[in-house]
């Protein structure tokens, strides 16, 4: 609520904001400061910010002091997205797509599968890269004299017993 626009507020979240900042002077002082930054942002200004770090230094929050501190670390990069009128949010939607199919496919495809499916086309013969067949796994063996069979994925009974319960 301390960084929504006072007018978006319904009225439950008016009252209960108008209570938080009577019960205590530092939750009004961080109110006006959230506010005031906020301010900056809808409306695209930079000029304000030293004034703003300013006021949060001598306001003695802890919280909004760290805040200032990283913004005072990149202080020029802040300013100019507050005043630029370019953005990189479609940049990062693309990546964040990007990470999601990535993500999604973790240990079943190889290149052509993603190249597929960020761009949007089909190979003109299907590829053998997405997921491995049966007969291109190999059979994991034990020690030396132990009985070699297929790896369980994951299940610790051999083969037989599991074919006995009516698994694979």
């Amino acid at each position: 609520m301390f960084v929504c626009q006072p007018e978006k507020l319904d009225e439950r979240q008016k009252r209960e904001l108008a209570l938080i900042r009577q019960a205590s002077p530092r939750a009004e002082t961080a109110y006006g400061l959230a506010q005031a930054f906020m301010q900056m942002i809808w409306e695209h200004r930079g000029e304000p910010l030293d004034t703003w770090l300013s006021e949060v230094e001598a306001s003695r929050l802890p919280e909004l002091e760290s805040f200032a501190k990283g913004i005072q670390r990149d202080k020029t990069a802040v300013f100019a997205g507050l005043t630029l009128p370019w953005s990189n949010g479609p940049l990062e939607g693309h990546v964040n797509r990007l990470k999601l199919i990535k993500r999604s496919m973790y240990g079943r495809a190889k290149l052509p599968l993603l190249r597929a499916r960020v761009l949007h086309v089909e190979e003109k013969e299907p590829s053998r890269a997405t997921i491995p067949l049966q007969s291109d796994v190999t059979p994991l063996t034990r020690r030396a004299g132990a009985q070699t069979e297929k790896a369980d994925c994951g299940t610790s009974k051999p083969h037989d017993e599991r074919r006995k319960q009516g698994g694979r």
